[in-house]
C-alpha cells in the first residue's frame, strides 16, 4: 500500500485480502512443511551451506524455510498495476537505488554486460515447453517495458562473498543429482534473499532447470529489495545462458523465489509496497 506523503494527493486503499490456495500455494507445500526431512548424509552436508544462507526447499528434500510466508493474508495487490500505468519508480522519479557488492563485469569477466539487457527475461527462462507456464518472469520483463524506461542505466551486476558460498554449495547439491535415477521425480525450491537465490540457481543450472518466480518490479522506496535481484541476475546472466546447452531436454526444476518477497511493512506512507505472493505449481502439474 502507497500512502499520501510518497504520491501526493493520492492514496490507495488494500483492495482484496487473499485467503485462495491457487495464490497462497497449493495445499501440498503447508502439509509438506510439516513433514519429517529425510535426506541422506552427504547430501545434507551439501544442503547444508545453502541452509545457512536462507533456505532450500525440495519436493522429497524439504526444508522449513518461507513457509509462514506463503499465508500472510495482507498482501497488496495493486501496486504492479500501478507501476505498469504510471512507470516503474511512480512517486519518486530520480531516487537512487542501493547495491552493494557492484561489479564492473559479469560472471565471465565481460564489461559489456548492458549488451542486450531487454533480452534478460528470454535468456533466464526454461527452455523445456513443459516448464514454461509455470515461469514468471515479471522482474525481468521491467527491462523490456516501456514503464521501465530509466532502470536499465542504475543497475549494475552485483557479485558478493554470500552469492559465491552460495553459488560453490549449490554445485556441490547438483553433482549429488549426476544420476538419472536420482533426479527423477525431484523438484528443488530455492528459496533466499533474491541475490543468493539467483546464485544458487546458477549453481545447479546445469542439472535443473531455474524457473523463476519473481512476481515484481523493483521501486526506489520498495519494501522488497528487487533491483538486487536483478543486478545479480544479471551478474550470473551468462552462467544460465551456457547452462541451458548443457543440460538435458527434460531437466527436474528449480523453482527459484526471492524470501524478502513478503518482508515486514506496515503502511509506512515513505515506502512502496511491492511485496508479492509465490505461485507455485500444485501436484497434478508436477
Amino acid at each position: 500500500m502507497t500512502g499520501p506523503a510518497l504520491l501526493g494527493q493520492k492514496s490507495f486503499h488494500r483492495l482484496v485480502f487473499i485467503t485462495r490456495d491457487d495464490l497462497l500455494a497449493a495445499r501440498w507445500w503447508h502439509e509438506g512443511m510439516q513433514g519429517a526431512i529425510t535426506v541422506s548424509p552427504n547430501r545434507r552436508t551439501a544442503l547444508k551451506y545453502l541452509v545457512g544462507l536462507g533456505g532450500i526447499v525440495g519436493a522429497g528434500l524439504v526444508l522449513r524455510a518461507g513457509c509462514n510466508a506463503l499465508s500472510d493474508p495482507g498482501v497488496n495487490m495493486d501496486a504492479l498495476e500501478l507501476q505498469y500505468k504510471e512507470g516503474w519508480s511512480v512517486g519518486a522519479p530520480g531516487q537512487a537505488l542501493t547495491i552493494p557488492d557492484l561489479s564492473p563485469t559479469d560472471s565471465e569477466g565481460n564489461s559489456n554486460w548492458s549488451t542486450g539487457l531487454n533480452l534478460l527475461g528470454q535468456d533466464l527462462s526454461p527452455s523445456d515447453p513443459a516448464l514454461a507456464p509455470f515461469n514468471v518472469r515479471t522482474l525481468f520483463d521491467v527491462l523490456n517495458n516501456p514503464r521501465g524506461a530509466g532502470l536499465g542505466p542504475l543497475l549494475r551486476p552485483m557479485h558478493s562473498l554470500a552469492m559465491d558460498v552460495g553459488n560453490h554449495a549449490a554445485q556441490a547439491l547438483a553433482a549429488l543429482f549426476s544420476d538419472d535415477a536420482d533426479r527423477k521425480g525431484t523438484a528443488l525450491i530455492l528459496d533466499m534473499p533474491g541475490p543468493l537465490s539467483v546464485a544458487a540457481a546458477a549453481g545447479v543450472a546445469k542439472v535443473f532447470a531455474p524457473v523463476f518466480l519473481f512476481d515484481n518490479w523493483p521501486h526506489p522506496l520498495g519494501v522488497v529489495p528487487s533491483h538486487q535481484t536483478l543486478a545479480a541476475s544479471i551478474y550470473h546472466r551468462p552462467d544460465f545462458v551456457a547452462a541451458s546447452t548443457h543440460r538435458a531436454a527434460a531437466a527436474p526444476p528449480a523453482f527459484v523465489l526471492d524470501n524478502q518477497r513478503l518482508s515486514p511493512y506496515r503502511d509506512e506512507s515513505d515506502r512502496f509496497d511491492n511485496r508479492y505472493l509465490a505461485r507455485l505449481p500444485g501436484t497434478d502439474k508436477l
